[in-house]
């Protein structure tokens, strides 16, 4: 009768076994997320590291910087249609230019993603595959332009931000 008291029952274990198997999935499918999330992050972080390697543009030349237009030259790159330019940036070494601009919308992140998905006019080389999160990266190239483009949602999803970097590289 001692030893029937101390070793629980068979039927009280087989009535834990599915909550232990269902916590195990759990924790396992949110390990695989996080796993992918920061591969794709690493990804990122690697070609904008590589872009900024390859461009022979100099990080110590001074940028000419404009409030609310576009600085002269800015290449041929649509902004979503709903949104208010905040500056704009261009950068020259060599015959290489680097042009940046900043947009801000009220538009959910996903629309303004799916937009540039369908109407930008480049060809996507990568192009954001994770809807739903608070940041998107394309890569596209156009002619002689490379364009790195950044769609971020603010913390209150009130605002999307984009930035368009195009490196211009004269031909050689």
């Amino acid at each position: 009768m001692f030893a029937k008291t101390l070793l629980p029952s068979s039927s009280s274990k087989n009535k834990k076994l599915p909550v232990v198997i269902g916590t195990i999935t759990i924790i396992v499918i949110l390990l695989t997320g996080l796993i992918f999330w920061l591969t794709k992050l690493r990804e990122r972080r690697i070609i904008v590291s590589q872009a900024s390697q390859n461009s022979s543009l100099q990080q110590d030349s001074q940028p000419t910087r404009v409030e609310k237009q576009l600085v002269e030259g800015f290449p041929d790159f649509t902004p979503y249609p709903n949104a208010s330019i905040e500056y704009s940036t261009v950068k020259q070494a060599e015959q290489d230019f680097s042009y940046e601009g900043v947009w801000k919308t009220s538009e959910n992140i996903d629309l303004v993603v799916t937009w540039y998905k369908e109407n930008n006019g480049w060809v996507i080389e990568i192009a954001p595959d994770v809807p739903g999160t608070f940041e998107q990266f394309f890569v596209a190239r156009k002619g002689n332009m490379k364009l790195y483009l950044t769609i971020e949602a603010s913390e209150s999803g009130e605002e999307t931000e984009i930035v368009a970097d195009i490196i211009s590289q004269s031909v050689r």
